[in-house]
């Protein structure tokens, strides 16, 4: 079985800004836009990262890679935590790219899509 990974980048606003301009360009010039080789999100320095992965956000990325609940009160029940503290994380965890939801009647399934994660720093 082939190991999903998503990767981490820590890069300077310039550089985030220089990626999102030039993906632009290409686009405004009719260029066909690479594939991504892997899932990425970036972030501008460590300390968004400690601010978005924190201890509990990555407890929650595991239960839902290993248990797979099938809405957020289960997720909540899994982990012995309030489900509204459960469901702004996974807010959080959502808006950056690291949880999908899906809808399903009347609840929320919350899944993840990569097994492992990967940090990247460029120096």
């Amino acid at each position: 079985m082939k190991v999903k990974t998503i990767a981490i980048n820590i890069k300077s606003a310039d550089e985030l800004k220089d990626d999102v301009v030039g993906l632009w360009e290409k686009a405004e010039r009719g260029e066909q836009l690479e594939e991504a080789k892997e899932a990425e999100v970036s972030f501008a320095s460590i300390k968004a990262v400690k601010r978005i992965l924190t201890l509990k956000r990555m407890e929650i990325l595991k239960v839902i890679k290993r248990k797979h609940p099938r809405s957020l009160r289960e997720l909540s029940g899994m982990l012995k935590r309030d489900i509204k503290n459960v469901a702004q994380d996974i807010k959080m965890l959502e808006q950056v790219g690291l949880v999908l939801i899906e809808k399903q009647g009347k609840s929320f399934r919350p899944q993840v899509g990569f097994d492992e994660i990967g940090f990247r720093v460029a120096l």
